[in-house]
């Protein structure tokens, strides 16, 4: 099987074993997608074919995804202002108070639609992606109920 890309870098971080190894002068090879190869040096030059594409990602750090094992991904609303009042020393007890925390959260997120909910989870996720995360473990918490 020929590779579809082939990365050369000089700084791969190989995860495969329980500690990480940095793999210089090395590459990857990708066919469709799968990685299909992880070396050093030429190795990788017979799995080559005339279409494979080539990144010179020298000089660079080339990492596997990220993994998120703990987000709240389909929610209604938007708890950005509460990070605000708790960095300016605002207790969690007294934003729930003045009408912010889980219980407003519970509450968009049983009126919102289903298709608002998939789209805002979908930009979440395109969001993520973009910064590097690829695996997503997604909770729920905000239904309170088997319902919901």
């Amino acid at each position: 099987m020929r590779a579809d890309l082939i990365i050369r870098s000089d700084g791969i971080l190989d995860c495969r074993d329980n500690v990480p190894l940095q793999v210089t002068d090395g590459y990857i090879a990708v066919a469709g997608d799968r990685i299909m190869a992880l070396g050093r040096g030429d190795a990788g030059a017979p799995i080559c074919g005339p279409r494979t594409e080539i990144i010179d990602a020298r000089g660079k750090t080339v990492i596997p995804g990220l993994i998120d094992a703990h987000t709240h991904l389909v929610h209604g609303g938007s708890r950005e202002k509460e990070l605000a009042l708790k960095l300016k020393g605002m207790s969690y007890l007294d934003i729930l108070k003045s009408g912010g925390g889980i219980l407003d959260t519970v509450a968009k997120t049983r009126r919102a639609s289903r298709e608002e909910l998939s789209n805002k989870a979908r930009k979440s996720l395109d969001r993520m992606l973009i910064h590097g995360t690829t695996t997503v473990e997604a909770k729920s918490g905000y239904g309170l109920d088997l319902e919901t």
